[in-house]
């Protein structure tokens, strides 16, 4: 290979410290059968993300819907691949859960408690629950009827769950599962009361 081209990606953090794990395959395949070396890096939030490929200091991106969406919207982008969901379950979900020790069982429940999304611009930490929440009749909840937090990541959110540090926190299930396979958290530990 004589003509290597240099290209930086970047990745929206969907599980936080683990995209250049999670990537390093595909990266490697690229390199090894085309003349492109890809340089990666996870992006600290879904914004910042957006804002590095929309400015041109990547040329390739990794983002959530939500986060394509909002950077499609500022420059012409053409997609060249989509990551797939587990083969148990072929549709992307958002989750709400609680600790298993909570009294909350349905959206309903959550009137005047405190909810935990995982970051703005996250497709199944932020725009589908206010979507699911709009959706149950909890409009203006930001002000009426739930105290809203963003916890930084999937992995804090559930953290806090499980401390009672928060009453819900929606989340993306295809982490959750991860996270649960990985023995990284307990499944007796939380309940899911909600899913999209």
């Amino acid at each position: 290979k004589q003509n290597i081209t240099k290209l930086k990606m970047i990745a929206a953090p969907a599980i936080k410290g683990q995209m250049e794990k999670r990537f390093a395959p595909l990266v490697r395949h690229i390199k090894n059968t085309t003349e492109f070396d890809i340089k990666f890096k996870e992006s600290d939030s879904y914004q910042s993300a957006v804002k590095t490929l929309v400015s041109k200091k990547a040329e390739i991106a990794w983002l959530g819907q939500s986060s394509f969406l909002q950077a499609a919207k500022q420059v012409p982008l053409e997609v060249i691949a989509v990551t797939r969901s587990p083969k148990k379950d072929k549709i992307y979900r958002t989750v709400f859960i609680v600790s298993s020790k909570s009294r909350i069982k349905s959206l309903i429940d959550i009137k005047g408690k405190k909810l935990m999304l995982t970051e703005k611009g996250s497709t199944s930490g932020d725009l589908v629950p206010r979507h699911v929440l709009s959706q149950a009749g909890l409009c203006g909840f930001e002000t009426r009827n739930l105290s809203i937090s963003y916890a930084g990541s999937q992995e804090k959110a559930i953290k806090m769950i499980i401390k009672g540090e928060v009453d819900v926190a929606a989340i993306s299930k295809v982490n959750l599962l991860k996270l649960l396979n990985s023995n990284k958290i307990s499944e007796s530990s939380i309940r899911i009361i909600y899913e999209s």
